[in-house]
Protein backbone atom coordinates (compact mmCIF):
# COMPACT_ATOMS: atom_id res chain seq x y z
CA UNK A 1 0.00 0.00 0.00
CA UNK A 2 1.34 3.41 -1.00
CA UNK A 3 -0.31 6.56 0.39
CA UNK A 4 0.48 10.19 -0.32
CA UNK A 5 -0.79 13.62 0.63
CA UNK A 6 -2.56 15.63 -2.07
CA UNK A 7 -3.44 18.54 0.21
CA UNK A 8 -2.72 21.81 -1.55
CA UNK A 9 -2.71 20.38 -5.07
CA UNK A 10 -4.98 22.14 -7.60
CA UNK A 11 -8.51 20.79 -7.52
CA UNK A 12 -8.08 18.91 -4.22
CA UNK A 13 -10.01 19.38 -0.97
CA UNK A 14 -8.30 21.08 2.01
CA UNK A 15 -7.54 17.60 3.44
CA UNK A 16 -6.82 15.03 0.75
CA UNK A 17 -5.03 11.67 0.93
CA UNK A 18 -4.91 8.98 -1.74
CA UNK A 19 -3.65 5.40 -1.49
CA UNK A 20 -3.05 2.64 -4.01
CA UNK A 21 -2.47 -1.02 -3.40
CA UNK A 22 0.47 -1.25 -5.79
CA UNK A 23 3.79 0.54 -6.23
CA UNK A 24 3.36 -0.23 -9.95
CA UNK A 25 0.94 2.73 -10.02
CA UNK A 26 3.59 5.30 -9.04
CA UNK A 27 4.26 6.35 -12.67
CA UNK A 28 0.53 7.05 -13.15
CA UNK A 29 0.45 9.04 -9.93
CA UNK A 30 3.40 11.11 -11.14
CA UNK A 31 1.67 11.72 -14.47
CA UNK A 32 -1.58 12.69 -12.71
CA UNK A 33 0.26 15.22 -10.55
CA UNK A 34 2.05 16.65 -13.60
CA UNK A 35 -1.23 17.00 -15.50
CA UNK A 36 -2.95 18.52 -12.45
CA UNK A 37 -0.19 21.12 -12.15
CA UNK A 38 -0.53 21.94 -15.85
CA UNK A 39 -4.32 22.28 -15.49
CA UNK A 40 -3.95 24.66 -12.54
CA UNK A 41 -7.16 23.51 -10.82
CA UNK A 42 -9.31 23.74 -13.96
CA UNK A 43 -11.22 20.42 -14.07
CA UNK A 44 -12.14 20.81 -17.75
CA UNK A 45 -8.51 21.45 -18.65
CA UNK A 46 -7.48 18.37 -16.63
CA UNK A 47 -10.01 16.24 -18.53
CA UNK A 48 -8.66 17.61 -21.82
CA UNK A 49 -5.06 16.84 -20.84
CA UNK A 50 -5.94 13.29 -19.79
CA UNK A 51 -7.90 12.75 -23.04
CA UNK A 52 -5.01 14.08 -25.11
CA UNK A 53 -2.54 11.77 -23.35
CA UNK A 54 -4.86 8.81 -23.95
CA UNK A 55 -5.26 9.73 -27.60
CA UNK A 56 -1.54 10.13 -28.28
CA UNK A 57 -0.67 6.96 -26.37
CA UNK A 58 1.25 8.60 -23.53
CA UNK A 59 -1.36 8.00 -20.80
CA UNK A 60 0.11 5.79 -18.11
CA UNK A 61 -2.29 3.00 -17.19
CA UNK A 62 -2.95 1.73 -13.68
CA UNK A 63 -2.05 -1.82 -12.77
CA UNK A 64 -5.05 -4.03 -13.55
CA UNK A 65 -6.72 -5.25 -10.35
CA UNK A 66 -5.11 -2.62 -8.14
CA UNK A 67 -7.21 -0.75 -5.62
CA UNK A 68 -7.33 3.02 -5.13
CA UNK A 69 -8.58 4.75 -1.97
CA UNK A 70 -9.32 8.48 -1.76
CA UNK A 71 -9.97 10.29 1.53
CA UNK A 72 -11.06 13.91 1.16
CA UNK A 73 -12.67 16.55 3.32
CA UNK A 74 -12.22 19.92 5.01
CA UNK A 75 -9.90 18.30 7.58
CA UNK A 76 -9.18 14.83 8.92
CA UNK A 77 -11.48 15.22 11.92
CA UNK A 78 -14.52 16.30 9.91
CA UNK A 79 -13.97 14.16 6.81
CA UNK A 80 -17.35 12.76 5.88
CA UNK A 81 -17.56 9.07 4.91
CA UNK A 82 -19.23 10.09 1.65
CA UNK A 83 -15.88 11.53 0.59
CA UNK A 84 -14.13 8.17 0.86
CA UNK A 85 -13.83 6.64 -2.58
CA UNK A 86 -12.40 3.30 -3.64
CA UNK A 87 -12.22 1.52 -6.98
CA UNK A 88 -10.43 -1.35 -8.70
CA UNK A 89 -8.82 -1.03 -12.11
CA UNK A 90 -10.33 -3.45 -14.67
CA UNK A 91 -9.04 -2.09 -18.02
CA UNK A 92 -10.86 -3.15 -21.13
CA UNK A 93 -13.49 -5.14 -19.25
CA UNK A 94 -16.50 -2.82 -18.80
CA UNK A 95 -18.89 -5.71 -18.09
CA UNK A 96 -16.67 -7.45 -15.52
CA UNK A 97 -17.13 -6.87 -11.81
CA UNK A 98 -14.51 -7.29 -9.11
CA UNK A 99 -16.98 -8.96 -6.78
CA UNK A 100 -16.53 -6.30 -4.10
CA UNK A 101 -19.15 -4.35 -2.20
Amino acid sequence: MVCYDLTGWPGERPWSVECTSSEANLPRIAQNRKLAAMAGGDEKKMEELVAAAAKDGTRVMSEVGSMWYNFRGNDEATRHPAHVHRHAELHGEPDRTAGGP
